[in-house]
């Protein structure tokens, strides 16, 4: 089987499963770098509404714990 290259250094790539949610991920032979399937990237307007529904305020307690 064949998997893509490492988006970052061209390497060959080994893949991960989540088990969880049966998403594959590749990590890079040679740099570690992780990257999901392309199958499962958001497009945009996905990915913008999904960052609408974030609560990055000071109110947050998780928000700022995180910073």
């Amino acid at each position: 089987m064949s998997f893509p290259p490492c988006k970052i250094c061209s390497h060959n790539t080994r893949t991960i499963k989540d088990t969880k949610s049966d998403i594959h991920y590749y990590a890079c032979n040679s740099c570690d770098f992780i990257f999901i399937d392309d199958n499962h990237l958001l497009s945009d307007d996905e990915e913008i509404s999904r960052y609408r529904q974030h609560d990055n305020t000071l109110d947050n307690q998780g928000y700022v714990d995180m910073l």
